[in-house]
């Protein structure tokens, strides 16, 4: 058991925790060795799934020295399974409740080669993420992990479709290109403080979900189902 795991089971920080250890004159394990193999080259070669899980780390993933976190609310748990599996690990999920709003659920695992690389394609959490690849800005997968992570789908009260991507500036004007090569929507992109908006509805939305979801390789589930609604609402 981790010094986190053990911390969260007492309903304290990590600090007393690991105080208490050194005291008692236990040794931390080397947080450089990996408990588990993980695929290192995940991320080399171009692929749908790869792409999207691309898209959903740019979303709701971070980066720190080797170390890669992805971090949900603890009803998208199921997601961080998905990511297990395409990395290969078993590392353990573990969750915390932050100060204020729900239950978070997360994933760590270490790999300086996955990060180097995930740094070449762009997500470098110090700087405005911007694309470095061609095949994701061209990628329906792509994209649909970044509305996955940081994007709404829903029918409002009204019966109006909407899908809105939210996030960094130049992801969000990335995304607007994209979509203006499938529909001849008027949407503008808006930014409200540091986030980005851009926002679909009605038929546009429908041709958008559709494109996106139809025959996905990797998705999160709640929002599969969404668009799956709004698609056979559509036929």
């Amino acid at each position: 058991m981790s010094s986190y795991q053990i911390a969260e089971q007492l309903g304290t920080s990590q600090r007393p925790v690991l105080q208490a250890l050194r005291e008692r004159g236990v040794k931390r394990r080397n947080p450089s060795v990996r408990r588990t193999a993980i695929q290192e080259g995940v991320f080399d070669a171009v692929s749908p799934e790869m792409l999207y899980w691309l898209g959903f780390l740019y979303a709701d993933g971070s980066i720190s020295g080797n170390r890669i976190t992805l971090a949900l609310q603890e009803r998208d748990v199921l997601h961080l399974e998905k990511f297990k599996q395409f990395l290969g690990i078993s590392n353990d999920i573990t969750g915390y409740m932050p100060k204020a709003g729900q239950r978070v659920m997360r994933v760590s695992t270490r790999s300086q080669h996955i990060v180097d690389r995930l740094h070449e394609l762009g997500m470098d959490k110090k700087q405005p993420p911007l694309l470095a690849r061609e095949e994701s800005v061209d990628s329906r997968d792509f994209w649909r992990g970044m509305v996955d992570g940081d994007g709404t789908i829903m029918i409002t009260s009204g019966g109006v479709v909407r899908l809105v991507l939210n996030g960094n500036q130049e992801l969000v004007e990335q995304f607007s290109i994209y979509c203006g090569h499938l529909v001849e929507s008027k949407a503008q992109v808006v930014k409200h403080s540091s986030i980005s908006r851009v926002s679909y509805s009605g038929k546009y939305a429908r041709t958008l979900i559709a494109h996106f979801y139809q025959r996905a390789v990797v998705s999160l589930d709640r929002k599969q189902v969404a668009a799956n609604a709004i698609i056979e609402r559509s036929e």
